[in-house]
């Protein structure tokens, strides 16, 4: 029996398809270290069954850019079409290449046992709890996020109606995050949400015809006069030092957009904050 359990698994796998249709790689989860059984489907978290045909086979992992970086040939869930998820700002610095926040949030969230207000669909509103009736995802920050504070609906679903203070209504897209602080066990009556540009932008670090050119001719330029202004000594004065630094950030910016372009996996960012 358990050979045979063995084989309809190896099958299972043989079988499943490389990608899960119809789910956004934001909506899938890492299933590596979940239960499985032997009809396909896994044990998520030990509360939800993902059955077999939500689950499908990876062979990357995709960044807070878009960009698919290859990893080890691992199983994902699409457990957002199985019960309302729910997105929550990571910071770059704890968000690990696996998808991992090691920000402690968590933890946090489970002393403070955070409740929100939910719509339902004949417009009544009840209180749910966050970590119990939704799936808490974190998703990194974007470097072109937009940032704004609402007033929100909040719907069975996860999907939500927000509301700005100039009276302009955006529906929540979904794989936008909400950021952390606002989840308390008090009601805010307000969310700040983090607007993934990148993520409805199918090119977002695409550079324009010709801005290579002149971020490279850009870059020239401020070499051959930071140089200037460090051979000449009578441009060493505290002005001179100030713009010579100022010119060292320029070159940091332009440097790092120019390296984007050719979406090489190393961390840029921190390098310019020192900057």
């Amino acid at each position: 029996m358990k050979l045979f359990n063995t084989f309809i698994v190896l099958l299972i796998l043989h079988i499943s398809e490389a990608k899960i249709h119809g789910c956004n790689y934001l909506e899938t989860v890492d299933l590596s270290f979940s239960p499985q059984f032997p009809n396909g489907s896994y044990l998520y978290k030990d509360n939800l069954l993902v059955p077999f045909h939500l689950t499908g086979q990876y062979d990357y992992i995709e960044t807070e850019r878009g960009v698919n970086n290859s990893a080890k040939r691992h199983t994902r869930g699409c457990v957002c079409h199985l019960k309302a998820c729910i997105w929550i700002c990571c910071r770059f610095k704890d968000m690990q290449p696996n998808g991992e926040c090691t920000d402690g949030l968590m933890d946090k969230l489970s002393n403070i046992n955070p409740y929100l207000n939910v719509t339902l669909l004949n417009g009544s509103v009840v209180r749910r709890n966050l970590l119990s009736d939704f799936i808490v995802l974190r998703d990194a920050m974007r470097f072109r996020d937009i940032w704004k504070e609402h007033e929100y609906t909040l719907f069975e679903n996860g999907s939500a109606l927000l509301k700005d203070y100039n009276s302009e209504k955006q529906a929540f897209r979904g794989y936008d995050c909400l950021h952390p602080d606002q989840f308390s066990s008090e009601n805010r009556g307000s969310l700040v949400v983090a607007f993934h540009e990148s993520v409805f932008n199918q090119n977002p670090e695409t550079l324009q015809p010709g801005a290579n050119e002149l971020i490279l001719l850009s870059k020239a330029f401020l070499i051959l006069t930071t140089a200037v202004y460090l051979s000449v000594k009578k441009l060493r004065n505290l002005h001179g030092k100030v713009f010579i630094s100022y010119m060292l950030t320029i070159f940091m910016f332009l440097l790092h957009k120019w390296l984007m372009h050719f979406h090489i996996p190393l961390k840029f960012c921190l390098l310019r904050g020192l900057f």
